[in-house]
């Protein structure tokens, strides 16, 4: 009786260290997973940073050229009574503009959706790996 007892607490102790051993393994590969998603997200916050930094700069080139565009259809206005060639090279260098300034829009906008996508997925992996710590701090019993 006494030799079964002993090979039971072998058994169950080999039981209990393959048990410790398997979660400190699952831990191993969330802390590493955690590792790399910092990694990229911290990569992914810098060029984030950048993409806000040119979408901050070509809308304030947009709004100069908006001011722009306003004097020169201020011009046209004061002009237009007296017609000629003043009026009509205003009216070309208008349209001119006025296509830059839509062309410059239109590529502002495509970089606004953009950079709300990346942010998107950014916030999305930042999620993700404050729930790896919680889940490993939650294991360890700290939480």
């Amino acid at each position: 009786m006494e030799k079964l007892k002993a090979i039971l607490i072998e058994i169950v102790v080999i039981i209990v260290i393959l048990f410790i051993i398997s979660i400190a393994a699952l831990v191993d590969l969330r802390l590493k997973d955690s590792n790399s998603t910092s990694e990229a997200i911290g990569d992914m916050y810098l060029s984030l940073e950048q993409e806000k930094k040119e979408i901050n700069y070509l809308g304030d080139n947009i709004k100069k050229e908006g001011e722009e565009l306003r004097n020169l259809k201020d011009k046209m206005n004061s002009i237009k009574s007296n017609g000629g060639n003043d009026w009509n090279n205003l009216v070309i260098e208008y349209n001119g503009k006025l296509n830059e300034y839509n062309k410059k829009t239109t590529e502002y906008n495509e970089k606004v959706k953009s950079y709300d996508k990346r942010y998107e997925q950014y916030e999305k992996m930042k999620q993700k790996n404050e729930n790896i710590i919680k889940w490993f701090k939650t294991l360890i019993g700290t939480d």
